[in-house]
């Protein structure tokens, strides 16, 4: 077994040595990579709420009423708008779904306002997923539902087979789905067409959204212009625009994006403040080995390697140990019902990048040894 070169077996006695102040900085890292690590995740987290519905459609265009920023805030149209845009040339398919807000009646009298996503019996451009329990074909028998099993307490749900009550119509529950989360965190329904309309009051010559595919080969812009010059008020996006928008909706308005990142961005500065001082503090205690390195020859760039094979010593430590602790956290904080996204690609970079500014603080340490003269070495 090769042993360390002499510069960082040096940095690493030295660490040792002082192993109160190591362990301060390799805590200071830890809370700057999970703080940064959670923050991140819970922010995808929420932008995967957001466009979730979007996301698991696989409609090529989404119409809908002029205006609309969002998925959450659509309001109805005429449900004429679904046949003119069907005689559009290069449309295949139109889906009319619907989505609308209802009052739920608990057993023990309260009231809960879920989201409800009505959908035609027959259609597949957008169907419930994470069904655990029953069917979504269960949606074509009438005055049925699908409620996802985290909002069971909530909704005063038993189980399938449960009756509700939902703007004073019955609906029975007769599956369950898993995971199927809303922004605005208001429990999430799925319905037919014709229930949902019943259950949000929404008349029945009404439409919230119309979903298209588009005959093989057909350009996806080119119908977007057509349904604008041939169909009034109305807006058109593809999956992936209306995904974008309303992500980018929900960041921009709630704040969630600033706030989630300024607190990331403050661990990291709180994690490599602690790591610079660590390190500036550890040099001034150790003045002459480092006097009697530059004594001996030693110049200051392979100094300043020294110092910053420490930081990342320090940084690959605590980013290692964050990084689980990150882990551990994210599971514990999905299990009370936050969805919380971290690819490991993201964790890997983030870990990353944590480590290159631990090796850029150590800049600020280094200075000191700067102005060291060899001299030093020979003094009482």
């Amino acid at each position: 077994m090769k042993k360390l070169p002499p510069l960082w077996l040096f940095a690493v006695k030295t660490l040792r040595h002082d192993r109160v102040k190591s362990l301060a900085a390799i805590l200071g890292v830890v809370f700057a990579c999970l703080l940064t690590l959670v923050q991140t995740g819970m922010y995808l987290g929420y932008m995967q709420n957001a466009s979730s519905v979007i996301d698991h459609s696989t409609a090529d265009l989404w119409v809908m009423r002029q205006g609309t920023e969002n998925f959450d805030t659509a309001q109805p149209m005429s449900e004429k708008v679904a046949y003119q845009v069907a005689s559009i040339s290069g449309v295949s398919e139109v889906e009319k779904v619907i989505l609308g807000a209802t009052y739920w009646k608990t057993p023990t009298g309260g009231v809960e306002g879920p989201q409800v996503i009505g959908l035609e019996p027959q259609a597949h451009l957008l169907r419930p997923w994470n069904v655990v329990e029953g069917s979504a074909a269960v949606l074509s028998q009438d005055r049925s539902i699908l409620v996802d099993r985290f909002d069971m307490k909530k909704l005063g749900v038993t189980g399938v087979g449960h009756r509700a009550e939902l703007w004073e119509q019955r609906a029975v529950v007769r599956g369950l789905t898993e995971g199927v989360r809303s922004f605005i965190t208001a429990p999430v329904v799925f319905a037919s067409f014709k229930d949902a309309q019943r259950f949000c009051q929404i008349p029945v010559d009404q439409v919230v959204y119309l979903l298209i595919r588009l005959i093989p080969g057909a350009s996806a812009q080119e119908i977007k212009k057509a349904i604008a010059q041939s169909v009034p008020d109305v807006d058109v996006h593809t999956r992936k625009e209306f995904s974008k928008r309303t992500r980018g909706y929900w960041s921009r308005t709630t704040g969630v994006g600033v706030a989630l990142f300024t607190s990331a961005f403050l661990g990291v500065l709180v994690g490599l403040g602690v790591i610079s001082l660590t390190l500036y503090m550890s040099i001034s205690d150790h003045l002459k080995e480092y006097g009697t390195l530059k004594a001996i020859g030693v110049a200051n760039r392979q100094v300043t390697l020294l110092v910053g094979v420490q930081s990342l010593l320090l940084g690959g430590v605590g980013g290692v140990l964050g990084w689980l602790g990150a882990f551990l956290m994210t599971h514990w904080i999905v299990s009370t019902g936050v969805n919380v996204v971290l690819p490991l690609g993201t964790s890997l970079v983030i870990v990353g990048v944590l480590l290159v500014l631990c090796f850029l603080s150590s800049f600020l340490a280094v200075q000191k040894v700067f102005k060291i003269e060899p001299v030093l070495v020979f003094e009482k």
